[in-house]
């Protein structure tokens, strides 16, 4: 039996292709590239491409020996963040989107997961191996929880391949703010050195998640509801007044806020569980990488380095992420 056999293969894509006049317009789209060298110093570039130069940039990227690093494709609709973006829109034309995934050797079964798993979420890690039984390839697809709010929203789709002879990981990044991208790039450059690691870059876009659903929602939500809890004089600190106090006026528009806020926490407490388990699916992941054996034999020496750190980290972001599930859910 082939080790490589996939009784989906022909599957993949099928939503994609139901209505690819209306859902795939390349021209409604906006693309760059970012290529990074583990043990770089400089921050990396994201350099905007136009959509009839990504084939040529993925055949340049791929025909290349190059040391271990990433070579990255973003995709971003020109409209996102002024409106929902249906997750069935796709950025390039059904035929065009495979032969980019496979040039960039990324797992087809990304185009059904991006629409089914839209606003709950999804990952799936997938392994390649020779007739050896050998790791040849890591591949993850990882879409994280959003929503259709245009301020809370990160409708980020995620594809990468981890090449195990090279060191070298490719990938698709899809629904990311100018923001996310200026944070990727810093991360990049803060763990360059251990780029070459097939568990790095989904690392530091776990961190990317943490600090989206913290900063950009969690801790500006509570700050605004306590404020109305110390102008009700229901706070614990000192009250400025109570409620008996308020004209109609900003009783109404109290009301809608807390309401507002009582939607925010019904969204964390789905969004902070399945950070935590893309968490302990990598945790599960390093742990089962010391089994395994690789078509390059130094391969295993190289993610034996800084093991117990990064098993050490990802323990920290599950505390971390179960902590954050307990607030919102008190």
């Amino acid at each position: 039996m082939d080790v490589q056999f996939d009784p989906f293969t022909l599957t993949y894509g099928l939503l994609m292709d139901e209505n690819a006049d209306k859902d795939c317009k390349e021209n409604e789209w906006e693309f760059r590239s970012l290529n990074y060298d583990a043990g770089d110093t400089k921050i990396p570039e994201a350099i905007p491409l136009e959509p009839h130069e990504i084939d040529n940039w993925v055949e340049r990227t791929t025909s290349m020996i190059k040391p271990p690093g990433l070579d990255l494709l973003l995709a971003r609709h020109q409209r996102f963040g002024s409106q929902d973006i249906p997750s069935k829109w796709f950025p390039l034309r059904p035929a065009r989107m495979r032969r980019v995934f496979r040039g960039l050797s990324l797992h087809e079964a990304f185009f059904d997961m991006r629409v089914l798993s839209a606003q709950a979420g999804g990952m799936n890690f997938y392994t390649s191996r020779n007739e050896k039984n050998e790791v040849t390839e890591l591949n993850f697809l990882i879409r994280p929880a959003h929503s259709s709010h245009f301020q809370y929203s990160s409708n980020w789709s995620w594809a990468f391949t981890w090449n195990a002879c090279t060191g070298r990981m490719t990938g698709f990044l899809d629904g990311m703010t100018d923001q996310d991208i200026d944070d990727l790039k810093l991360y990049l450059k803060s763990a360059s050195p251990e780029l070459g690691h097939p568990l790095m870059l989904p690392e530091l876009l776990l961190s990317l998640i943490y600090k989206h659903l913290n900063v950009r929602i969690r801790i500006p939500a509570e700050q605004d509801y306590f404020a109305i809890e110390r102008g009700a004089g229901i706070s614990r600190v000192q009250s400025e007044g109570t409620v008996w106090d308020w004209s109609p006026e900003r009783f109404q528009d109290s009301t809608k806020k807390a309401n507002t806020f009582m939607t925010t926490l019904a969204y964390l407490q789905g969004r902070f569980p399945f950070a935590r388990q893309l968490a302990e699916r990598m945790a599960k992941t390093l742990k089962r990488l010391e089994t395994e054996e690789f078509a390059d034999s130094t391969i295993k020496e190289r993610l034996i380095t800084g093991r117990a750190k990064r098993a050490e980290r990802l323990e920290n972001w599950l505390y971390q992420f179960q902590t954050a599930t307990n607030q919102v859910a008190s």
